[in-house]
C-alpha cells in the first residue's frame, strides 16, 4: 500500500490549506486547514492525514441520485419487492438530483406531496 502524504500549502489567502495526491486517481485534493498559523495548520493536516491512513475519512457524497439509483437497482432491488422500485420513482420526482439532497426538507416534501387531494392510498 502507497503512504499517503498531507501537504499544507500557502495559496495566500486568509487560512493555509492542505493537500494530498490521490493514489487511486492521481487527482491532487485539497482543503482549508481553517488555520493562519503554520504550526497549528500542521497539526490539522496530521489529523487529516491520520484519518485518511486509517481510512476514517470519507468525503461528502456527491453522488446523482441517477448513479445511486442505477446502483441500487443492480445490487440489491432483486431481493426486495416489486412496490420498492415504484416507491423509488415516487422519490425522484420530488425533485432530487443527488443523493445528498435527500434530508428532512426533502421528507417533509415528499410526504406534503403524497397528502395532496387526488393522491390514491393503496391497500
Amino acid at each position: 500500500m502507497e503512504v499517503l502524504r498531507v501537504h499544507v500549502i500557502d495559496h495566500v489567502r486568509k487560512y493555509l490549506y492542505m493537500r494530498y495526491t490521490d493514489p487511486l486517481t492521481g487527482q491532487q485534493v485539497s482543503r482549508s486547514t481553517g488555520e493562519t498559523e503554520r504550526k497549528a495548520a500542521d497539526r490539522t493536516t496530521a489529523k487529516w492525514e491520520a484519518e485518511l491512513q486509517q481510512g476514517r475519512y470519507s468525503k461528502p457524497h456527491t453522488i446523482s441520485w441517477q448513479k445511486f439509483r442505477r446502483r441500487f437497482e443492480d445490487e440489491k432491488l432483486l431481493g426486495l419487492s416489486d412496490n420498492y422500485a415504484s416507491n423509488m420513482n415516487h422519490i425522484q420526482k420530488v425533485g432530487i438530483k443527488r443523493l445528498a439532497d435527500i434530508d428532512a426538507a426533502a421528507v417533509s416534501k415528499f410526504q406534503s406531496r403524497l397528502r395532496r387531494p387526488g393522491c390514491r392510498r393503496r391497500r
